[in-house]
């Protein structure tokens, strides 16, 4: 018995099969005819569109199964809330202390054969969520590391016809010190130099801002702007806010006193 005529066979099956007509079984395979490259696609947020709420839930699909993604808000690192470059399969997350203003949420996308979405998805929003007249922080959440000194900045939102503020600010001593205050350019609008009185108290933990703009010819203060901004070093890990006291204040020309709607505290997470 001679295996020669079919060993004769095969050499000719493989001389005889044009390269067109190989069957590829990997579609992650760069080298398939129908491959299609990582892509994903953001399904919420949605381009362009306002949100009345600081926190919601992000969506999205990749193109393929098993895949595993990395996100990024504004220009902060990959990845988003998980505060290093590793990805994973989640398709959705939570944008939580979303700030006032535009923002942009980008989502990449990748394949177990580690083939990078070569152009990430990116949807770009708005966030309205404060009713003024108000006064909150900026950024509303911060993340920074002990002994490090940062900056807060204090907006006035959505005011009318304004002429002064007195501002108090409860913290935590044992958390935060508070260096001190730095007066923002927002009550010169009215077209005078205002006047302010500041003072810290790093034992029990109290900042006051007072500032008030005063002449003849002045111009009511209107819109939103930052009225001044906090200078605070940091003292211990953990979890920390700095909240508006109750008794914080707008005043009109004639000292009355106008009422706050809303006040948006600062989180600061010290690692």
């Amino acid at each position: 018995m001679t295996r020669i005529p079919f060993t004769i066979g095969v050499i000719l099956l493989f001389i005889s099969c044009d390269v067109d007509d190989v069957e590829y079984k990997n579609p992650l395979d760069p080298g398939n005819p129908e491959y299609e490259e990582p892509n994903t696609t953001i399904s919420s947020p949605q381009q362009g569109l306002t949100y009345y709420e600081h926190s919601f839930v992000a969506t999205w699909e990749g193109n393929k199964e098993d895949m595993t993604f990395r996100t990024k808000l504004d220009d902060g690192d990959w990845s988003y809330q998980l505060g290093d470059t590793d990805w994973y399969q989640y398709k959705f997350m939570n944008l939580e202390y979303l700030d006032e203003g535009n923002h942009t949420f980008v989502v990449q996308g990748r394949y177990v054969s580690g083939d990078v979405e070569p152009q990430p998805d990116s949807v770009s929003f708005t966030i309205n969520a404060v009713t003024g007249p108000a006064l909150r922080f900026y950024h509303m959440e911060t993340t920074a590391s002990i002994n490090d000194q940062i900056t807060l900045d204090i907006y006035a939102e959505e005011v009318s016809n304004i002429a002064g503020a007195e501002i108090i600010i409860d913290f935590d001593p044992s958390m935060v010190r508070v260096d001190g205050w730095n007066i923002g350019q927002f009550m010169e609008t009215a077209g005078v130099d205002p006047l302010s009185f500041t003072e810290i108290d790093n034992n029990s933990g109290e900042a006051i801002l007072d500032i008030g703009v005063m002449g003849a010819t002045l111009d009511d203060v209107s819109g939103t702007g930052i009225i001044a901004s906090l200078e605070i070093t940091l003292l211990a890990t953990g979890q920390t806010e700095l909240t508006f006291n109750n008794q914080s204040a707008f005043r009109d020309k004639d000292n009355n006193e106008v009422d706050i709607v809303e006040t948006v505290k600062g989180i600061i997470l010290i690692e």
